[in-house]
């Protein structure tokens, strides 16, 4: 994927699905958030975010490296840190900055 990773790219698609890489038929994981944060001096992203994804517990996903696939944006590969649990799913976070 070749489109710079933005805010503004993410935040109509809460509430889609992004499919895992290797099972595009399995659970797959909902973009819950898509939050700006605080910007930094001097730092050349113009505006950091925040995103999260809930996963439901049968999709095995740990922290790491995950190659989403999303119907618009296609292959996007996110570093993904789990940020919480509750009776709906796993949640999981990418930060940019």
């Amino acid at each position: 994927m070749t489109t710079e990773l933005t805010l503004d790219l993410f935040s109509p698609l809460v509430g889609q699905p992004f499919a895992l890489d290797g099972a595009p038929e399995g659970p797959g994981l909902e973009l819950v958030e898509a939050t700006a944060l605080p910007a930094q001096p001097a730092a050349p992203r113009h505006t950091p975010f925040s995103l999260v994804f809930r996963a439901a517990d049968a999709t095995g996903l740990a922290q790491g490296m995950a190659r989403l696939h999303h119907a618009r944006l296609g292959p996007v590969e996110l570093f993904l840190v789990p940020v919480g649990q509750d009776a709906a799913g796993r949640y999981f976070q990418a930060l940019f900055n």
